[in-house]
């Protein structure tokens, strides 16, 4: 198992929690609890993607630099 391949996933998955907590703290300060009805029950599509949106780009950005 390749090391840089360890250390890419650690970061991309705290970059995941970094912007679930984010975008969290972003509907809480708007007072929004759902942002859509289109997922009833789970706060809607942004609450499934919210880390996903972080995660990828700085997925790519160390993609790009590493290789």
């Amino acid at each position: 198992l390749n090391l840089d391949v360890v250390l890419i996933g650690l970061i991309v998955s705290l970059a995941c929690q970094i912007g679930d907590i984010f975008f969290s703290y972003l509907k809480r300060k708007a007072k929004v609890k759902d942002t859509s009805n289109f997922l009833p029950g789970h706060g809607g599509i942004l609450d499934r993607i919210d880390g996903v949106l972080v995660a990828v780009p700085v997925g790519l950005i160390l993609l790009s630099v590493l290789y």
